[in-house]
């Protein structure tokens, strides 16, 4: 989507070799093939985050086409919500839940053998500013699992840190991408009043953070969840 071909970007720019995956094959193939043509070594894999399977043939495909990864980035997300509650389906909250905590799990799995093996890695999982301060109206399995997506990326930074590696997230307040798009006007323009800063987030602001946590530079931050929502939530 919109976040994570900015975070591709920020990363190309970094210097990394990149794996982009997902359910839209299509798409990813279209920006590896952008990439590469501007000399990215860039490759594309299918995946579905709901899937154990898909995710170890995704991984696999990866380690024989530029190495085993080094760093995970978890940018993904369903559609969003837009319900009460005690009317929505347990089965909307079930999706949420295999994509971000199980989509996260997998991941870890499918990758940290080899990380451990080469001395280390690093997870940098997307979360949201849903799970700080009282969460948004008709998004309670979005705010929810992402809750639990935050919690276990904690988990992994605190027990593979030993092993050299790190885990930090990322939580972004409100943004105009492709999963808001369908979200009304109204909300977005109150989602901006409610900001010191009187404005919503850019993706590219987002996709810096996460080139910042992917450098030498954050060598010592592990299990931090930084939050970039122009002062929404201050603690």
């Amino acid at each position: 989507g919109g976040l994570g071909s900015a975070i591709a970007a920020a990363l190309a720019r970094d210097g990394y070799s990149l794996a982009l995956c997902g359910r839209s094959a299509e798409r990813n193939a279209a920006t590896a093939k952008h990439l590469r043509e501007t000399g990215v070594d860039a490759v594309a894999a299918a995946l579905d985050l709901t899937d154990a399977t898909a995710v170890n043939n995704a991984v696999a495909t990866i380690r024989d086409a530029i190495g085993a990864p080094t760093l995970v980035v978890h940018a993904a997300s369903a559609a969003l919500p837009n319900a009460r509650v005690e009317s929505t389906d347990w089965e909307i909250f079930r999706r949420h839940f295999e994509i971000q905590a199980g989509g996260l799990h997998r991941l870890v799995q499918s990758t940290a053998p080899a990380m451990i093996e080469s001395g280390g890695g690093l997870f940098i999982y997307i979360g949201s500013t849903a799970t700080h301060g009282a969460p948004p109206n008709g998004m309670a399995p979005y705010a929810a699992a992402k809750a639990a997506g935050t919690q276990l990326a904690k988990s992994i930074a605190l027990e593979l840190a030993p092993k050299g590696i790190r885990a930090n997230i990322v939580s972004p307040g409100f943004m105009v991408t492709d999963l808001t798009a369908s979200v009304p006007s109204k909300t977005r323009k109150l989602a901006a009043a409610q900001s010191p800063l009187r404005r919503l987030a850019e993706v590219d602001e987002v996709s810096g953070a996460v080139a910042f946590l992917s450098s030498d530079q954050s060598a010592y931050i592990n299990g931090h969840d930084l939050v970039i929502d122009g002062g929404r939530t201050m603690a």
